[in-house]
Protein backbone atom coordinates (compact mmCIF):
# COMPACT_ATOMS: atom_id res chain seq x y z
CA UNK A 1 0.00 0.00 0.00
CA UNK A 2 1.19 3.51 -0.41
CA UNK A 3 2.36 5.59 2.35
CA UNK A 4 -0.01 7.63 4.76
CA UNK A 5 1.76 11.04 3.76
CA UNK A 6 1.73 9.80 -0.26
CA UNK A 7 -2.02 8.60 -0.22
CA UNK A 8 -2.96 11.46 1.86
CA UNK A 9 -1.06 14.12 -0.43
CA UNK A 10 -3.11 12.52 -3.62
CA UNK A 11 -5.94 12.10 -1.98
CA UNK A 12 -5.95 15.87 -0.04
CA UNK A 13 -6.02 17.23 -3.64
CA UNK A 14 -8.56 15.64 -5.36
CA UNK A 15 -11.23 15.87 -2.51
CA UNK A 16 -10.76 19.44 -1.52
CA UNK A 17 -11.44 20.37 -5.36
CA UNK A 18 -14.40 17.19 -5.31
CA UNK A 19 -15.43 19.11 -2.08
CA UNK A 20 -15.65 22.39 -3.41
CA UNK A 21 -17.45 21.73 -6.49
CA UNK A 22 -20.16 19.68 -4.93
CA UNK A 23 -20.47 22.20 -1.90
CA UNK A 24 -20.77 24.85 -4.28
CA UNK A 25 -23.36 22.90 -6.47
CA UNK A 26 -25.51 21.53 -3.65
CA UNK A 27 -29.26 22.84 -3.74
CA UNK A 28 -30.84 24.83 -6.65
CA UNK A 29 -27.54 25.47 -8.50
CA UNK A 30 -27.39 21.76 -9.16
CA UNK A 31 -29.72 21.96 -12.35
CA UNK A 32 -27.14 24.61 -13.39
CA UNK A 33 -24.46 22.37 -13.54
CA UNK A 34 -27.11 19.16 -14.70
CA UNK A 35 -27.65 21.60 -17.75
CA UNK A 36 -24.06 22.91 -18.74
CA UNK A 37 -21.07 20.85 -16.74
CA UNK A 38 -17.92 21.96 -15.36
CA UNK A 39 -14.31 22.75 -16.38
CA UNK A 40 -10.61 23.36 -14.76
CA UNK A 41 -9.98 26.43 -15.94
CA UNK A 42 -7.66 28.73 -13.58
CA UNK A 43 -5.34 31.04 -14.37
CA UNK A 44 -2.11 28.65 -14.35
CA UNK A 45 -2.06 26.50 -17.35
CA UNK A 46 0.31 23.96 -15.39
CA UNK A 47 -1.58 23.54 -12.52
CA UNK A 48 -4.99 23.12 -14.20
CA UNK A 49 -2.83 19.81 -15.91
CA UNK A 50 -2.04 18.92 -12.65
CA UNK A 51 -5.03 19.50 -10.97
CA UNK A 52 -6.85 17.16 -13.68
CA UNK A 53 -4.38 14.65 -12.91
CA UNK A 54 -5.29 14.15 -9.59
CA UNK A 55 -8.97 14.16 -9.95
CA UNK A 56 -10.78 10.70 -11.07
CA UNK A 57 -12.25 9.21 -14.18
CA UNK A 58 -15.33 10.17 -15.10
CA UNK A 59 -15.37 13.58 -12.89
CA UNK A 60 -17.83 15.42 -14.38
CA UNK A 61 -20.37 11.98 -14.29
CA UNK A 62 -19.24 11.83 -10.65
CA UNK A 63 -20.19 15.30 -9.29
CA UNK A 64 -23.57 14.83 -11.25
CA UNK A 65 -24.46 11.91 -9.34
CA UNK A 66 -23.41 13.00 -6.06
CA UNK A 67 -25.46 16.50 -6.35
CA UNK A 68 -28.49 14.55 -7.52
CA UNK A 69 -28.01 11.56 -4.30
CA UNK A 70 -27.56 14.41 -2.37
CA UNK A 71 -30.49 16.33 -3.44
CA UNK A 72 -32.91 13.16 -3.16
CA UNK A 73 -31.65 11.04 0.26
CA UNK A 74 -30.08 14.79 1.92
CA UNK A 75 -26.48 13.70 1.89
CA UNK A 76 -24.72 11.77 -0.81
CA UNK A 77 -21.57 9.60 -0.29
CA UNK A 78 -17.88 8.78 -1.90
CA UNK A 79 -15.81 5.88 -1.71
CA UNK A 80 -12.65 6.17 -1.95
CA UNK A 81 -10.12 3.56 -2.20
CA UNK A 82 -6.40 2.45 -3.97
CA UNK A 83 -6.21 1.04 -6.69
CA UNK A 84 -3.44 -1.92 -6.00
CA UNK A 85 -3.35 -2.28 -10.42
CA UNK A 86 -2.80 1.01 -11.03
CA UNK A 87 -1.10 2.52 -8.10
CA UNK A 88 -3.86 5.25 -8.92
CA UNK A 89 -6.61 7.14 -5.98
CA UNK A 90 -9.62 5.92 -7.15
CA UNK A 91 -13.26 7.49 -6.44
CA UNK A 92 -17.24 6.45 -6.70
CA UNK A 93 -20.68 7.25 -5.35
CA UNK A 94 -21.69 4.73 -3.59
CA UNK A 95 -26.12 4.83 -3.34
CA UNK A 96 -27.28 7.02 -0.02
CA UNK A 97 -29.82 3.98 1.14
CA UNK A 98 -26.56 1.24 1.32
CA UNK A 99 -24.96 3.70 3.89
CA UNK A 100 -25.50 3.69 7.59
CA UNK A 101 -22.64 6.03 8.91
CA UNK A 102 -21.46 5.70 12.70
CA UNK A 103 -21.02 9.49 14.04
CA UNK A 104 -18.45 10.16 16.99
CA UNK A 105 -21.26 12.53 18.48
CA UNK A 106 -24.66 14.64 16.51
CA UNK A 107 -22.74 17.91 16.84
CA UNK A 108 -19.47 17.34 15.49
CA UNK A 109 -20.61 14.45 12.81
CA UNK A 110 -17.22 13.03 13.18
CA UNK A 111 -17.27 9.78 10.96
CA UNK A 112 -16.58 6.54 13.51
CA UNK A 113 -17.31 3.85 10.80
CA UNK A 114 -19.33 3.39 7.69
CA UNK A 115 -21.69 0.11 7.39
CA UNK A 116 -22.35 -0.62 3.47
CA UNK A 117 -25.35 -3.06 2.93
CA UNK A 118 -25.98 -4.50 -0.83
CA UNK A 119 -27.33 -6.95 -2.72
CA UNK A 120 -25.27 -8.84 -5.51
CA UNK A 121 -24.68 -12.22 -6.99
CA UNK A 122 -21.77 -14.34 -5.16
CA UNK A 123 -19.54 -16.58 -6.61
CA UNK A 124 -21.87 -19.37 -7.04
CA UNK A 125 -24.20 -17.56 -9.03
CA UNK A 126 -26.28 -16.80 -6.09
CA UNK A 127 -28.39 -13.59 -5.36
CA UNK A 128 -26.89 -12.69 -1.85
CA UNK A 129 -26.86 -9.83 0.95
CA UNK A 130 -23.58 -8.46 1.09
CA UNK A 131 -22.38 -6.48 4.71
CA UNK A 132 -19.38 -4.39 4.93
CA UNK A 133 -18.12 -2.76 8.11
CA UNK A 134 -15.44 0.31 7.85
CA UNK A 135 -13.64 2.10 9.97
CA UNK A 136 -10.12 4.35 9.75
CA UNK A 137 -7.69 1.57 9.50
CA UNK A 138 -9.74 -1.23 7.62
CA UNK A 139 -13.30 -2.92 5.81
CA UNK A 140 -14.90 -6.12 7.18
CA UNK A 141 -16.65 -8.06 4.55
CA UNK A 142 -19.51 -10.62 5.47
CA UNK A 143 -22.59 -12.17 3.08
CA UNK A 144 -25.48 -14.22 3.70
CA UNK A 145 -28.05 -15.40 1.41
CA UNK A 146 -30.99 -12.88 0.20
CA UNK A 147 -33.61 -15.84 0.92
CA UNK A 148 -32.31 -16.12 4.61
CA UNK A 149 -32.11 -13.78 7.52
CA UNK A 150 -29.26 -11.54 9.03
CA UNK A 151 -28.83 -14.05 11.21
CA UNK A 152 -27.21 -16.38 8.44
CA UNK A 153 -24.13 -14.16 8.26
CA UNK A 154 -20.64 -15.55 7.30
CA UNK A 155 -17.48 -14.40 6.70
CA UNK A 156 -16.83 -13.07 3.15
CA UNK A 157 -13.33 -13.80 2.89
CA UNK A 158 -12.19 -13.23 -0.68
CA UNK A 159 -10.26 -9.99 0.39
CA UNK A 160 -6.62 -9.83 -0.73
CA UNK A 161 -4.57 -7.37 0.33
CA UNK A 162 -1.56 -6.82 -2.32
CA UNK A 163 1.83 -5.39 -2.24
CA UNK A 164 1.70 -2.47 -4.31
CA UNK A 165 5.98 -2.45 -5.06
CA UNK A 166 5.84 -5.78 -6.25
CA UNK A 167 1.89 -6.01 -7.04
CA UNK A 168 2.05 -9.28 -5.75
CA UNK A 169 -0.53 -11.32 -3.31
CA UNK A 170 0.45 -10.52 0.50
CA UNK A 171 -0.60 -12.80 2.67
CA UNK A 172 -3.92 -15.15 2.43
CA UNK A 173 -7.40 -14.24 1.36
CA UNK A 174 -9.87 -13.32 4.22
CA UNK A 175 -12.75 -11.09 5.27
CA UNK A 176 -10.17 -8.16 6.40
CA UNK A 177 -8.67 -5.19 4.50
CA UNK A 178 -6.21 -3.26 5.82
CA UNK A 179 -6.14 0.37 4.37
CA UNK A 180 -3.65 3.13 5.70
CA UNK A 181 -5.40 6.43 4.74
CA UNK A 182 -6.29 7.24 8.44
CA UNK A 183 -9.74 7.78 8.14
CA UNK A 184 -13.01 6.15 7.48
CA UNK A 185 -12.44 6.00 3.32
CA UNK A 186 -16.33 7.33 2.50
CA UNK A 187 -16.66 11.28 2.63
CA UNK A 188 -20.14 12.45 2.80
CA UNK A 189 -21.79 15.35 0.86
CA UNK A 190 -24.31 16.97 3.08
CA UNK A 191 -27.74 18.95 0.57
CA UNK A 192 -27.68 21.10 3.32
CA UNK A 193 -26.41 21.85 7.02
CA UNK A 194 -29.49 19.51 8.32
CA UNK A 195 -28.57 16.70 5.80
CA UNK A 196 -31.80 16.90 4.44
CA UNK A 197 -33.18 16.38 0.85
CA UNK A 198 -34.85 19.18 -1.14
CA UNK A 199 -38.07 17.56 -1.29
CA UNK A 200 -38.61 18.62 2.66
CA UNK A 201 -38.60 22.30 1.48
CA UNK A 202 -41.62 21.62 -0.47
CA UNK A 203 -43.54 19.26 2.15
CA UNK A 204 -45.86 21.99 3.99
CA UNK A 205 -46.77 23.79 0.67
CA UNK A 206 -47.94 19.80 -1.17
CA UNK A 207 -51.68 20.01 -0.52
CA UNK A 208 -53.11 16.57 -0.14
CA UNK A 209 -56.96 15.36 -1.80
Amino acid sequence: MLGLTAMGLLLFGAVLFLFYMVVMLMGRSGSIFVLHGCDVNGNDDTKNKQLVELLPDKFEAIIKELVKDAALAGSAWLFVWHDSNTGEIKFAPVPPNQIVPVYKDSLTHELLGVRRTYSGINAEGKETIFEEFWTDTEGQFYQYPASQTYESMQLNSNQQMVDVITGMPDGEPSNVLKHDFGIVPFIEFRNNADGTPDLDQYKGLIVTI
